[in-house]
């Protein structure tokens, strides 16, 4: 449980450098795609939460910070402000890739595994395409879908 605990922090950290990343980004079709990383990752807190009833009690307020969807690209800032938030979101990315990689979800239900599997491929794609961007802004990447 307590495993389970520190992936939605880790989640719920994703989310903030999701919401920071997307308010600086001077790239509206990425801001977008970056949107819809943000609430897959608020996607990921519920489900977690709904799995593991306890943890929703322990974490309540962590649904108040997820309520509604980021509405994607708010204006345009300077290009250094979108790189270094990008870069924040990679790193964050990462930590998160490497943990649910390393999560042993051997002993868990079928349907837990599942979602584990599903959460490791989202980080493998949100990982990729910021990491396209941050090689080539400008030819704004087309997302995996």
């Amino acid at each position: 449980m307590g495993e389970l605990v520190d992936r939605v922090r880790l989640e719920l950290s994703l989310v903030e450098a999701y919401d920071a990343a997307i308010r600086t980004i001077s790239l509206p079709g990425p801001a977008d795609q970056l949107a819809q990383f943000r609430n897959e990752h608020a996607r990921h807190i519920e489900e977690l939460l709904e799995v593991v009833r306890p943890l929703a009690r322990r974490l309540g307020s962590a649904r108040e910070a997820l309520r509604g969807r980021h509405p994607g690209f708010q204006g345009v800032i300077a290009r250094d402000q979108t790189e270094r938030a990008l870069f924040e979101v990679a790193a964050r990315e990462a930590q998160s890739e490497r943990a649910w990689a390393g999560f042993d979800d051997r002993a868990l239900p079928v349907a837990w595994r599942r979602l584990v599997a599903r959460f490791r491929d989202d980080e493998a794609r949100h990982t990729r395409f910021i990491d396209s961007l941050l090689r080539h802004p400008e030819t704004h990447p087309e997302p995996e879908v």
